[in-house]
């Protein structure tokens, strides 16, 4: 039988696809990462959930069964390549995100989660009135400007989330963020990454949820950023 806390890394593992051990640990608000790893290992034992490397490093999916037992009806995802590398990232930003802010893992929607909805364009993570772009490679002005153009029309601000080197992209997101009069921040990725390795777990939880806002009913930004 699921316990109650394997169930957790269960619905963590459905929401981001692939994750990391530290990021699980982190997300499911454990104050320590050999905890949760046990309960993954469980979890592996009893076929619900399968492990693959990337650059060095274990991460976790959801096996078929896994899914069943959350009663989802999608196929399992298979990691590799560079989707895999950019999932890995999106839960590397949540797991950011929760730590320095507080927030639930179950408060963050990703792409998948807005195949409903006309949006236009998914970003890759939202949160309340504000959505989050990870980019790993530089992009044509013109693809950029319509995500961008799009992503004000849905939400209060734009957090983009890129490498140190891309000064090109930075350069063009702070354009944007003047021609649409949209609030923009931009985080560099190597940060987050240092942050999130080097984070003291005693006080982490399983964060607050927030309701997601998109469009014109957006009455205020529901995270502070300093």
């Amino acid at each position: 039988m699921i316990t109650d806390k394997e169930y957790i890394v269960l619905e963590c593992l459905d929401k981001f696809d692939v994750v990391g051990a530290r990021q699980i640990a982190i997300l499911v608000g454990n104050k320590e990462e050999s905890v949760p790893r046990r309960r993954v290992n469980d979890l592996i034992e009893d076929k619900l959930v399968k492990d693959c490397w990337k650059e060095g490093k274990k991460a976790y999916s959801l096996t078929g069964s896994g899914l069943n037992s959350l009663e989802k009806r999608r196929k399992e995802y298979v990691p590799g390549g560079f989707t895999t590398e950019h999932k890995l990232l999106i839960s590397e930003v949540a797991t950011f995100i929760h730590l320095r802010y507080g927030i639930s893992f179950y408060s963050m929607y990703q792409d998948k989660d807005f195949n409903n909805m006309s949006l236009g364009h998914a970003p890759d993570l939202a949160i309340g009135n504000i959505c989050y772009e990870i980019e790993l490679n530089s992009k044509t002005l013109s693809r950029l400007d319509k995500n961008f153009k799009i992503n004000a029309k849905n939400f209060k601000t734009q957090i983009w989330v890129v490498p140190s080197r891309l000064k090109a992209l930075q350069s063009n997101l702070k354009g944007l963020a003047k021609k649409y009069n949209c609030d923009t921040r931009i985080w560099i990725l190597e940060d987050i990454q240092k942050y999130v390795k080097e984070a003291d777990l005693k006080d982490n939880d399983i964060g607050r949820e927030i309701e997601l806002r998109i469009g014109s009913g957006i009455a205020k930004k529901e995270v502070e950023f300093e």
